[in-house]
């Protein structure tokens, strides 16, 4: 192996896009919900809400753990965004001797449904204000919802570019 020069010893690095970020928040992930348009009652001013309220401290934990998990530049370009979403399962999936059954499902396929949990992640990265500038840059993404214990949903992010 050679000794670098002090030509390449010297250089600085490359610059490169931010590395992955990924983090985990634990407990029952809630759906944001569909938006809902209506009139401000003092202003008058059309706003859009939540139909979820309960979603509302969900989003706040994933803003939190989106901070605390990121503190580089803030990405500019495009991104990928994989979430797995992990629910626990019904007592009806195991025997009574705490096996699972051969017949319980893989996948969750019962509410919420993936698109308003992505929403709600990604309004809640958004929100966070050091990850990405706007969700709009989430150019691929892939969800899945899945059994496991415990209840969490595992984010990760990466620069595209």
């Amino acid at each position: 192996m050679t000794q670098p020069t002090l030509f390449e010893a010297d250089a600085p690095p490359a610059p490169r896009p931010a590395s992955e970020i990924a983090f985990v928040v634990y407990g029952i992930a809630m759906s944001a919900g569909s938006k809902r348009a209506m009139q401000h009652p003092r202003t008058g001013k059309i706003i859009v809400i939540d139909a979820n309220p309960k979603s509302r401290e969900w989003k706040s934990e994933v803003k939190d753990a989106a901070r605390a998990a990121y503190s580089g530049p803030r990405i500019e370009g495009p991104v990928e965004l994989i979430v797995r979403v992990f629910s626990t399962r019904a007592k009806a999936h195991f025997r009574t001797n705490g096996d699972l059954k051969p017949t319980a499902p893989r996948w969750k396929t019962s509410a919420p449904d993936a698109t308003k949990l992505i929403r709600g992640i990604e309004d809640a990265i958004t929100s966070a204000g050091n990850v990405w500038r706007d969700d709009a840059q989430v150019c691929r993404q892939l969800v899945t919802k899945e059994y496991g214990e415990p209840a969490r949903v595992e984010i990760t992010i990466r620069p595209l570019e």
